[in-house]
Order: structure tokens, then sequence, then C-alpha cells
């Protein structure tokens, strides 16, 4: 299990934020940990504070514009920010990742539009594609 202070740039991850508002997050790889000048450009956080702070932990200070905030890209590609103290402590978990080769037999090329369609959709990444 990482601790939620402990990111690194590029990795993917998944957690679970101490608010059903913010929810769990699967797959999303990290993009840097920012102040909350910074994170303003990706979210409101005054607001999400105001519905988050209430599930924080004891002790927590209610001055979100003191936090850090973990930028995250989400499978589809769509960035956001959270909080450090949202991430429910023990959740973080690092996603081991590695490359996957699949052979598609009897396939038309007229097929690879679709092909990429649904890859992208199901949120992969698509290396290369090639008909032989």
């Amino acid at each position: 299990m990482a601790s939620k202070t402990d990111f690194t740039d590029g990795a993917v991850y998944n957690f679970v934020t101490t608010s059903a508002v913010l929810g769990t997050f699967k797959n999303v790889t990290a993009e840097g940990v920012v102040n909350y000048r910074v994170a303003s450009k990706y979210i409101d956080a005054a607001a999400l504070h105001a519905n988050v702070f209430s599930t924080l932990p004891p002790g927590t200070p209610n001055d979100f514009t003191q936090y850090q905030y973990l930028i995250i890209r989400h499978p589809n590609g769509n960035e956001s920010a959270v909080g450090l103290p949202w991430i429910q402590d023990g959740t973080v978990e690092l996603i081991q990742r590695t490359d996957c080769y699949i052979k598609l037999v009897d396939v038309s090329s007229e097929k690879e539009a679709l092909i990429r369609q649904l890859i992208a959709d199901n949120g992969f990444r698509l290396g290369s594609i090639a008909f032989k």
C-alpha cells in the first residue's frame, strides 16, 4: 500500500476518498502534487472542501488553501485534482502496469477505426495497430 503523500508522477493508482461525494478513483495517473492555486485550475476546491470536510479525520485543518493536491489523469484522459487530506488513509494502491500484446485473426483493415474506438472507450492506451 502506498502512502497518500508519496505519489510518483506518471504512476497509476487506485484510492478511496473520505467522502461519497468524491468516491473511489481507479486507474488514475498521478500528474504531480501541487498547491491550492494550481489545483484551482482543475477543480472548485472551496466547494468540494465544503462537502468533504465533515468526513475528514479529527484535527484536519479546515483550510483547503493550505492543502496539497494531487493532479490526476483519469482513464478517459480528463484531468482533475484531489486534496491529499481527502484521500482515505490506507487505501492508496500502486497499480503495476505492463504492455499487453493481442493478436486478432481474420480481421479486415476496415475495422481499424472500430478497434481503436473499442480500446479507447475501455480506458486503454493504444500503442500501435498493424495489419499483415
